[in-house]
């Protein structure tokens, strides 16, 4: 085993979860409109008593559930998933805690929203491509990927369409309005699937090199 690259590829993945979860909570605070991904959380924090970083939690178990229907088998990489859900659920309410923005000009919103949007597809790319445990949202993606046969970023674009459509039900069934979808939303929308596959085929040779590949050569 070539333990530098071990150490390089648990320190990316490290970097991707917490620039992931720091994304998370920047988006909550352009006041823009949520990503799609993290909608439901959001939305589920505002009509209950829960924070947020509970909400991305609860949401986290479902979509390890869902991977578990999906592969119909447990999988390692997925049951260790359940710890995952609550360390970054911790990481958010963390962070939540930390970064207090209020009133924040149009500028500011906008700063936010781009930076929360490349805080979670930088994220999202390290978490998936150093192949330790995946983040549930992502595990979700993949186990979509593998029923339809999409590229990552494509079947995230999928992915964030069925969570804009439940974050819209729960909102009209408690609220009769719709919590945290804006401008912002649509921005990540279009935007976050994108990003991560111009990442991964940009910066995929970079990714193998980290992630051992004297495992798997590669085809000549």
């Amino acid at each position: 085993m070539n333990y530098t690259k071990m150490a390089q590829r648990i320190a990316v993945y490290v970097i991707g979860v917490l620039l992931l979860a720091l994304g998370v909570v920047l988006n909550t605070k352009c006041l823009l409109g949520v990503s799609t991904t993290n909608s439901v959380p959001f939305v589920i924090s505002k009509i209950s008593s829960m924070t947020l970083g509970t909400a991305c939690t609860v949401v986290y178990l479902a979509d390890v559930l869902f991977q578990c229907i999906i592969y119909r088998k447990i999988k390692i990489k997925v049951l260790l998933q359940f710890p995952f859900s609550f360390v970054f659920g911790w990481i958010v309410d963390f962070y939540n805690k930390f970064i207090i923005i209020s009133n924040p000009s149009i500028m500011m919103k906008i700063v936010l929203l781009v930076s929360a949007i490349l805080c979670i597809a930088i994220g999202i790319s390290m978490v998936v491509n150093m192949d330790f445990v995946p983040n549930p949202p992502d595990g979700g993606v993949q186990a979509l990927s593998a029923i339809t046969k999409l590229p990552f970023g494509r079947a995230k674009v999928l992915y964030d369409g069925i969570m804009l459509a439940i974050t819209v039900v729960i909102s009209m069934i408690s609220t009769g309005t719709i919590i945290g979808i804006g401008i912002g939303t649509v921005v990540a929308f279009f935007t976050i699937g994108n990003i991560i596959h111009f990442i991964n085929k940009k910066f995929g040779s970079w990714f193998r090199n980290i992630y051992d590949k004297e495992l798997k050569p590669a085809k000549s």
